[in-house]
């Protein structure tokens, strides 16, 4: 025993890494999805190209989208810098409209399944099985006083 745990103590000082905590992540992120790609000549004034995205906020806790907070708009955005994002203006929009040959750019928006439903199904579920460890405890509790007092009876 007393060599298992010496082998145990070595290994951890050898072996172990730094730990870093961090905070559970919470609150109201913006994120971009691709919706289309536009032709090569639209590009950043840096000569980089830009797509068609739809840009939406999301509530996350833990990484968890819990609601959607802005249902969306259509933004441009290069692949090379996910965090910046182009506002479109009345003109761009509407050579844009004539390349995709679309007539209304607000049918493009689309919140990917997980960030519109699937935290709040994982919410439900984490509740749900609360619930249920809640009252199996209850009921083990009660089939435990039932058996003392039987028990007592005899």
């Amino acid at each position: 025993m007393k060599r298992i745990l010496f082998i145990l103590i070595v290994m951890a000082a050898f072996f172990t890494t730094e730990a870093q905590a961090r905070r559970i992540p919470v609150g109201e992120h913006q994120k971009i999805t691709k919706v289309a790609t536009l032709p090569e000549e639209y590009e950043t004034n840096d000569g980089l190209h830009v797509d068609l995205g739809c840009m939406y906020t999301v509530f996350e806790i833990a990484y968890i989208p819990v609601w959607t907070v802005d249902k969306g708009e259509i933004v441009c955005f290069t692949e090379q810098d996910k965090g910046s994002y182009y506002v479109i203006d009345p003109e761009t929009l509407s050579s844009i409209k004539a390349d995709l040959k679309i007539d209304d750019l607000n049918s493009l928006i689309h919140i990917p399944f997980w960030d519109a439903y699937g935290g709040k199904l994982v919410v439900i579920l984490i509740i749900l099985l609360i619930i249920i460890y809640r009252k199996g405890k209850k009921r083990m509790k009660r089939e435990e006083q039932a058996q003392n007092a039987e028990s007592a009876e005899s």
